[in-house]
């Protein structure tokens, strides 16, 4: 026999410890990774946030996580993945960005997530192209891709932003162009 103080006089709260004392022990979650996986693609679809989330969801972590339990899911097990997207060529700023994915999910459904430590990054890309470099490079590119160099050069757009521009965006009368959010890198929208 095992008695226990509840540190109360009231009984409702003597009945509540009692009810949790026998209760069965909680045993860790142990759903499959695509559900959880799964939850935040829906969730970043919903809002419509970071494009490459949902991409990566579906790409990469699925096809080799989703069959996986939660539980199942280890340090080890990450080490592995990061293993096989090297041997891929993948850079060690994209399996960060992969695993943070995966981190994130687990976070968003309550899961403690396995530890991981980040792999070293390059630097970013610096330098830029002179005036006389542009050119230079600038008189060899073919006819059609010469607006799209001018453009990028001079306003600093990136490619993406450039072709998916429409000519409801561009006003000439005032030389400005109007990037919509959502077709930026930061999702916010911009003049130039």
């Amino acid at each position: 026999q095992f008695r226990e103080s509840s540190k109360s006089t009231d009984k409702y709260i003597a009945e509540i410890l009692l009810a949790k004392r026998k209760a069965p022990p909680q045993l860790p979650d142990a759903r499959f990774a695509e559900e959880i996986l799964e939850s935040l693609r829906t969730h970043f679809l919903l809002l419509e946030k970071s494009p490459w989330g949902p991409l990566i969801i579906q790409t990469h972590l699925i096809p080799y996580f989703g069959r996986m339990r939660t539980t199942e899911i280890t340090s080890d097990e990450l080490n592995r993945y990061v293993a096989k997207r090297k041997r891929d060529g993948r850079a060690n700023g994209t399996i960060n960005k992969e695993i943070n994915v995966l981190r994130r999910a687990f976070t968003f459904a309550e899961l403690k997530a396995p530890k991981f430590s980040k792999l070293p990054e390059s630097p970013p890309r610096e330098g830029f192209f002179s005036p006389e470099e542009f050119q230079a490079v600038y008189t060899h590119l073919p006819h059609h891709i010469k607006p799209i160099a001018l453009m990028g050069y001079w306003t600093g757009c990136r490619v993406g932003e450039i072709l998916s521009l429409r000519w409801k965006q561009v006003d000439l009368e005032s030389r400005t162009v109007r990037l919509r959010a959502g077709e930026t890198k930061s999702g916010y929208g911009r003049v130039i």
